[in-house]
């Protein structure tokens, strides 16, 4: 009888170390409390930040050189931009992906330079680093940049990327990754949710006979991480040099609104014979041969003479 007790104490641990629930494909109307209607991968594309520009601070004596200043929101082919203007430019702002691109016009009878050394981007932790610009090849953005010049009465367009969201995949010199401007967690990056696509139509086809890792979540999940952002601010300093003057503009901007889109959906976690959960929990059957193993071990126990 002791030994028939440890048995099925041994089912109990085994039980307990195990979490042996198992997301099935069911209809909605079915779904016990916890279940999910399917489960999908996003990438760093799939959160769309909307993010406004909110002050530009200019240099104190600006206001008597180049006037009253103003900031607009623009639509552009559909996109909302923000247009700053004042005596001596005018620039739009465009914050995507892992960049944030510009179109500034030069408004006065000087050329303007574009100091790119002294520029700097200020990301949502307060911290400050280098950027690099259009034509900076990334293996050498710690390297000095020339500054660009934007002549009199004429308009240059141009994107710039924190320096510390670039980083090298492989030793080709020709791999690159940019990091997203917001990190937010359990993103793939767009290129591997495009491998993950092909690989999931190659285990479609060995009928889901394979489980790579991957960051799986659901829309919700996703929506909470990214909201974590909501309200914080980033900047860009562009120091603007005109003859032997640099006015210093900081551009201020904020994450006001957050918008998810529906990822990309995963065979072999949906439609394929077991839909396991995130946590790694055992299929069905692992579940039913341990127990009976189990059994099986409680009743030797109990049939072996003490």
């Amino acid at each position: 009888m002791v030994r028939f007790s440890a048995g099925v104490i041994l089912i109990l641990i085994v039980m307990a170390i195990f979490p042996f629930n198992v997301y099935a494909k069911t209809d909605t109307k079915d779904k016990s409390p916890g279940m999910v209607d399917e489960f999908r991968v996003f990438s760093d594309n799939d959160v769309i930040f909307d993010v406004v520009l909110i002050e530009v601070e200019r240099p104190i004596d600006a206001k008597n050189r180049y006037g009253e200043s103003s900031i607009a929101k623009v639509s552009e082919k559909g996109t909302d931009k923000y247009r700053f203007s004042d005596g001596m430019i005018d620039i739009v702002w465009f914050v995507g992906t892992n960049n944030i691109s510009f179109s500034l016009t030069n408004k006065t009878n000087h050329s303007v330079k574009i100091m790119w050394d002294e520029t700097a981007y200020v990301d949502t932790s307060g911290k400050s680093c280098k950027v690099i610009h259009s034509g900076t090849k990334y293996n050498e953005r710690n390297n000095s940049q020339s500054p660009s010049v934007v002549v009199k009465n004429s308009f240059i367009e141009d994107t710039i990327i924190p320096s510390d969201k670039i980083s090298q995949i492989s030793t080709s010199n020709v791999d690159w990754y940019i990091s997203p401007l917001f990190f937010v967690e359990g993103l793939h990056p767009p290129r591997i949710i495009e491998e993950i696509q092909i690989l999931d139509e190659k285990i479609k086809a060995l009928g889901g006979k394979a489980n790579p890792h991957l960051n799986i979540l659901t829309i919700d999940q996703v929506r909470a991480n990214a909201n974590l952002y909501l309200g914080k601010i980033i900047q860009v300093l562009l120091p603007l040099q005109i003859e032997d003057t640099v006015n210093e503009y900081i551009f201020t901007f904020r994450i006001d609104s957050i918008k998810v889109k529906d990822g990309t959906k995963i065979w072999w976690l949906n439609d394929g014979e077991k839909l396991q959960k995130r946590s790694g929990c055992f299929p069905k059957a692992i579940m039913f041969i341990t127990i009976i193993a189990a059994l099986a071990t409680a009743f030797i126990l109990m049939k072996t003479p003490e």
